[in-house]
């Protein structure tokens, strides 16, 4: 319970005022759409309609909001650069680089690295693709500057798997 309590906290604490302000036309669009429906009660199938385009709005729309200032006020690439298991401890190095390209000063990045099995088998590695066999994450917890690059190393341990496998990165500056 502590956890979800502080990754809800960490989340408000990253919001920006452009959120807020996404949140607020996401919710005056709702109010006004409304608004038409019961002006429009008469027509039942066009007052539905708006009401469950309203309801879509007030859920939907803060989350799209939120998503696109994020995709276009911290844009960054991530590239992987080498993942090889380690000889003498049961580990998995992985090696990267984060660009950050945004217009805006980012305080933090996290990285998140998923390794799935892979067998050759579509219907298994459909099944490892839903299932990951290890997870990890990482936070660069400094200033991100726009136009720069940040090395990235992240140790998975205990890997003890040595079959084929699959390395996926994702990541979110904020």
């Amino acid at each position: 319970m502590n956890a979800l309590r502080q990754e809800l906290m960490t989340f408000f604490d990253r919001l920006t005022w452009y959120d807020y302000a996404g949140f607020v036309l996401a919710f005056i669009l709702f109010i006004l759409v409304m608004a038409l429906a019961v002006l429009l009660r008469h027509r039942i199938k066009t007052a539905l309609f708006l009401a469950l385009l309203g309801l879509t709005l007030l859920v939907g729309g803060p989350i799209g909001a939120h998503e696109v200032i994020r995709q276009s006020l911290f844009k960054h690439t991530l590239e992987m650069g080498e993942a090889k298991k380690l000889i003498y401890t049961d580990s998995l190095l992985i090696e990267g680089i984060v660009h950050y390209i945004g217009p805006q000063i980012a305080k933090a990045c996290k990285v998140s690295v998923t390794v799935h099995k892979q067998t050759g088998n579509y219907i298994k590695d459909l099944a490892y693709r839903i299932k990951p066999y290890k997870k990890s994450s990482t936070t660069i917890e400094q200033v991100l500057q726009p136009g720069q690059y940040y090395p990235l190393k992240l140790i998975i341990e205990p890997f003890d798997y040595n079959g084929a496998y699959t390395v996926d990165f994702s990541s979110g500056c904020f």
